[in-house]
């Protein structure tokens, strides 16, 4: 979890640079911070439901919320699939 999180730091960090810096890998940057960052956000989710056991899973915790909204905020800000094209898309793939 903690990898998964220092990754998706770094490349968010990345991104931002790229962007006010006007690097022309820019667009790349952040499609790719996006990908890893909801993919991330789901595995470190369903995780934290596994670490809290069956306790993880019921309206007295908390832990089923974050799965929940890690689900939502993958469609809110587009799938990894769809970051993962447009990473493609501007390597010439």
């Amino acid at each position: 979890m903690w990898v998964d999180l220092e990754t998706a730091r770094s490349l968010s960090l990345y991104a931002a640079w790229t962007l006010e810096e006007r690097a022309a890998e820019r667009a790349t940057a952040v499609a790719d911070a996006k990908a890893f960052a909801s993919q991330a956000f789901v595995r470190v989710a369903a995780a934290n439901i596994q670490n809290h056991g069956g306790m993880g899973f019921t309206w007295e915790a908390d832990p089923h919320l974050y799965l929940k909204r890690a689900k939502a905020w993958e469609n809110y800000i587009g799938t990894p699939q769809a970051h993962l094209e447009r990473v493609a898309a501007s390597l010439g793939w």
